[in-house]
């Protein structure tokens, strides 16, 4: 009996690096980068954090927007993605790509 192969499209694969070698962070706990969907679990994490005002209902909505990143039948704000959590926390801005840049003073 023969190997069953997966042929996978080549673009998942540039799609599965982009996401590997610029967006997912590196975990000291677990020793290796976030997956696709613990990265996703940190944003959605991030903006019920910061939006936790919102009614049950709303939370809902944002728990549904998020399922369907997941499944890769939406796409987030790439830069949530890459500066999702403390950084886009601390300043928002980060958020934003190329507008402004967070000044201390």
């Amino acid at each position: 009996m023969e190997p069953k192969t997966t042929l996978t499209n080549g673009l998942d694969e540039i799609a599965n690096f982009t996401f590997t070698s610029k967006y997912a962070r590196y975990s000291e706990k677990h020793k290796r980068r976030e997956s696709w969907k613990e990265a996703i679990t940190r944003v959605e994490e991030m903006h019920v954090e910061k939006y936790n005002f919102l009614s049950e209902e709303d939370k809902q909505e944002i728990k549904w927007a998020f399922d369907l990143v997941r499944d890769k039948r939406a796409v987030p704000s790439m830069r949530s993605m890459q500066f999702g959590g403390g950084a886009v926390t601390a300043h928002n801005a980060r958020m934003f790509n190329c507008s402004c840049r967070h000044i201390d003073s």
